[in-house]
């Protein structure tokens, strides 16, 4: 058995089925962007209910040597629009972070999702500040997205992460 299936095991032994999905039908969708362009591949998608959940998730990681790419939930929903807060952004990869280097290992990136343009979907920063000026420049047809210049400044941010 490899490491990876090996801590697959071990999450589900802790954390119950549902914290390790492998079904394929189910793995499929995470590994595809909206528009059916670029395709990944994945062993799990892991499903931890609780930042308790995360710490023990990487130290298992961690021990066996499995790389992991954190996707985050900072989207919140304000009428029948999703909505993103730079401010959540910024704490959750601190706190990605913040878990890796406590438990030894190396946050290499995070996945972001941004535009070249000057756009108007993510609050604060260089962007909107306030709910009411989302519409300005809305122009995604899926999930909001930082413009260039929050995507510089957050880009900054992580690579004093790095360090």
């Amino acid at each position: 058995m490899s490491g990876v299936q090996r801590m697959i095991e071990e999450v589900r032994a802790r954390f119950g089925p549902k914290a390790a999905i492998t079904e394929r039908v189910d793995v499929e969708p995470w590994l595809t962007d909206w528009r059916g362009r670029f395709h990944g591949e994945a062993a799990a998608i892991l499903a931890p209910s609780s930042t308790e959940e995360v710490v023990e998730i990487v130290r298992l990681a961690a021990e066996h040597r499995v790389p992991l790419v954190p996707q985050g939930g900072n989207t919140s929903m304000v009428g029948k629009r999703k909505v993103r807060r730079l401010p959540d952004i910024l704490a959750e990869i601190d706190a990605f972070f913040a878990i890796a280097r406590s438990e030894g290992v190396h946050g290499s990136g995070v996945h972001l999702e941004m535009s070249a343009l000057d756009v108007t979907e993510c609050i604060g920063g260089r962007g909107p500040a306030s709910i009411d000026e989302l519409d300005k420049n809305w122009l995604t047809a899926c999930d909001p997205r930082l413009n260039r210049s929050q995507a510089v400044d957050l880009a900054g941010h992580v690579a004093a992460l790095i360090g």
